[in-house]
């Protein structure tokens, strides 16, 4: 393993020990005009706990609270502002279906491909979804900034500011808040801002990636393959809605990948790739279906709008004798026209 490598594999041993321990410790540096500042400590100490499927539960139970606070207030829904905008004509019922078509045409390009092996389609397909969801993004910001401040924004607001304090603890154990239920309402925007980066900071190597190429790895997969057939083991939980959503998301990866390699074959250089290994798993089956001619060596077969290397990119070998490889009268191969054909 070279020095490069060897360094990814600490940062990933790293990230599971947090996900073991179901928090990640954050530092907190407040400016010294900052109601968090302590002159003892310019470095505050602190810790993230990962949320499981019961936090969850409490902050829907939170946003509800907060969207009927705000509807009791007077603020308008989303529905009954865009009902407002569309009377006055600033943004109407047109306009609103025509933002739902711009999402409905996304929706319809990441159909299509899915339903696609060609390599060469799907970067078509690619560029088309890379403008359209541009185009989307402009329409959004219009319209959010027509829809203003609704109930939905005001209990979205409060939800991400209680996640945020909800989710900080002063020790390891997480039972002691670092910020008590009486100073919350105390917290100024600056920060709160504070703690969000400072939490963002001390989760940053726990994102999607990291935990797809853990799943990958050789000092995860030595302790997975031990207890496979019941992976809740791998963590010190009593049932599956204790796990937190990074340990749920690992051993949801785990087992997809590792059944992906011990059913499909893949390719060596694709086997410390999960995304590459997801999306060979997706194409090459359809492509095995397409290519289930071609086991037959005598026979002719090739996919349409596929060349040499889309083949190997698919994961599938192309067997036989493609028409495109016949030879001409003069030996020729590759492209032939008519006349390579005819004799003289």
């Amino acid at each position: 393993m070279d020095e490069t490598q060897e360094e990814k594999e600490k940062l990933l041993r790293t990230a599971f020990f947090d996900i073991y321990n179901g928090r990640s410790v954050v530092s907190i540096s407040p400016p010294e005009d900052s109601a968090l500042y302590d002159p003892k400590r310019p470095t505050i100490t602190g810790y993230a706990k990962h949320f499981n499927f019961f936090d969850q539960v409490k902050l829907d139970e939170e946003y509800q609270k907060s969207f009927q606070k705000a509807k009791d207030s007077g603020l308008s829904t989303r529905e009954e502002m865009l009902e407002t905008l569309d009377q006055t004509g600033a943004w109407t019922k047109k306009d609103e279906s025509k933002w739902a078509s711009q999402k409905q045409y996304i929706e319809t390009l990441e159909q299509t491909k899915s339903k696609l092996v060609v390599p060469q389609q799907i970067k078509n397909i690619d560029k088309q979804l890379e403008q359209a969801r541009k185009a989307l993004l402009e329409t959004d910001a219009k319209r959010s900034s027509l829809i203003g401040q609704t109930c939905e924004n005001y209990a979205n607001n409060q939800l991400n500011s209680l996640t945020i304090l909800n989710s900080l603890f002063e020790d390891s154990e997480c039972t002691k808040p670092f910020i008590d239920k009486e100073d919350v309402e105390y917290i100024d925007n600056r920060d709160l801002s504070l703690l969000i980066s400072s939490y963002n900071s001390a989760v940053r190597q726990l994102d999607m990636d990291s935990v797809k190429k853990m799943s990958l790895s050789g000092f995860f997969t030595s302790y997975f393959s031990l207890v496979e057939k019941n992976p809740i083991y791998v963590f010190n939980v009593k049932n599956i809605c204790e796990l937190t959503f990074y340990q749920l998301n690992l051993l949801s990866y785990a087992k997809v990948l590792r059944s992906i390699i011990r059913n499909t074959d893949p390719p060596k250089h694709l086997m410390d790739d999960p995304d590459k290994l997801l999306e060979w798993s997706e194409k090459g089956e359809k492509a095995r279906k397409l290519m289930e001619k071609s086991q037959d060596g005598d026979k002719a077969f090739s996919v349409v709008g596929a060349k040499g290397d889309d083949y190997k990119e698919m994961g599938a070998e192309r067997k036989g004798t493609s028409i495109f490889d016949i030879k001409g009268k003069d030996g020729k191969s590759g492209e032939l026209g008519i006349m390579d054909f005819i004799s003289e």
